[in-house]
């Protein structure tokens, strides 16, 4: 026998349901000076030498700053796809790329997934509007 809810109570239910699921992707937020609602995504530089932070998604791009191996990376905005680095055309490579918001030096700019360990959430997807020539702050997300 099928039990029928309430109609308020079938909103309640399906809304509580609906919020619990936008939330379980989200990232974990650090905020920065004055901004305490914007959310970075976070990862470990596991490169074999310091990792370069680009201009654009390829590898050709100005470097704008390189990471040492090891350094905790708080400030991903986001990932898009981009020139595959890594890899030959056997063992395949990474051409997701990620955006660094340049939060610590005002640089933002792209890494290469392949050489960042994700700690918590995958980066969601880039919109349009995000490129390494702009500062980041709530209103860009």
């Amino acid at each position: 026998m099928r039990t029928r809810l309430p109609f308020p109570r079938a909103v309640a239910v399906t809304s509580a349901v609906l919020m619990l699921a936008g939330t379980a992707g989200t990232a974990h937020a650090t905020p920065t000076s004055g901004e305490s609602d914007y959310e970075y995504y976070k990862g470990r530089v596991v490169s074999p030498t310091s990792l370069k932070v680009r201009l654009d998604t390829d590898t050709r791009s100005q470097i704008r700053r390189t990471l040492p191996r090891g350094t905790i990376v708080d400030d991903i905005v986001c990932r898009k796809r981009g020139e595959k680095v890594g890899g030959n055309r056997y063992l395949g490579g990474n051409n997701v790329w990620y955006l660094l918001g340049g939060a610590d030096t005002g640089l933002p700019g792209w890494v290469s997934a392949r050489y960042v360990q994700n700690i918590g959430s995958l980066p969601r997807w880039c919109h349009a509007n995000d490129h390494a020539g702009q500062a980041y702050g709530p209103s860009h997300l």
